[in-house]
This record gives C-alpha cells, sequence and structure tokens, in this order.
C-alpha cells in the first residue's frame, strides 16, 4: 500500500467523521475501506483530533552531526587513516561506534577507499 493511499484513505475516514458519520461500520459500507482501517483512524481522532502521523519514531543515529563533522575533518587532515583508527579517535571524543558504521558513513560522505598507485 502506497503512502498516498493510506494518506486519501485517512482524508475520506476524517471527511465523514466531521460530516457526523462515526461508525465504522457505515463508514466501511460507504467507501470501502478495511475495517481495521477505519477503527484505527478513529482512534486516532477521537484522543487527538487529528489523524497525522505519530512524529519521531524511527531509529536514532550512533553518528550524530557533530560526529559526523568531526569525522570529516579527521579524514581531511589525514586521508589515509583506516575506519578502524577514526572509529578509535570517535571514542576519545565519547561516541562509540565500530569500524563498519564509520566506514559505512564515509561511503556514504562520498569517500571511497583506494590503494595508493607505486
Amino acid at each position: 500500500m502506497t503512502a498516498s493511499k493510506q494518506e486519501t484513505q485517512r482524508q475520506t475516514i476524517l471527511h465523514f467523521w466531521k460530516k457526523g458519520i462515526h461508525n465504522a461500520a457505515e463508514i466501511h459500507s460507504l467507501t470501502k475501506i478495511p475495517l481495521k482501517t477505519i477503527y484505527q483512524n478513529l482512534k486516532k481522532i477521537k484522543n487527538t483530533g487529528d489523524i497525522k502521523c505519530k512524529s519521531g519514531s524511527g531509529r536514532i543515529k550512533k553518528i550524530t552531526p557533530s560526529a559526523s563533522q568531526a569525522i570529516g575533518q579527521y579524514i581531511r587532515r589525514e586521508p589515509s587513516l583506516s575506519a578502524k583508527s577514526v572509529a578509535a579517535k570517535l571514542e576519545d571524543i565519547g561516541v562509540e561506534v565500530s569500524r563498519s558504521t564509520v566506514s559505512r558513513h564515509l561511503g556514504d560522505l562520498g569517500y571511497r577507499s583506494a590503494l595508493p598507485l607505486c
């Protein structure tokens, strides 16, 4: 199910709620939206008065913006640093991350590992 379909369903349920139709079975018969979806959204409307998704859900990043900035500075000062040594330097400033996390973050920043040419 796409997000736009979910949003359309939410808006439809809210529309019927505002029109005074508070019965899930009646909304279901008019719209063919699954009853479970209607019950969940009606519960949200009763509790919060709106149908917006709860924000702030998701995993918290181990590498904060300040740690990301520190990684960038370490690499700019010494481009030959390994991910393991960058992880050790981050541990010194209080950020405990693994070598693979540092390596993944460097890849996201656009850094690529390469062997020096002889």
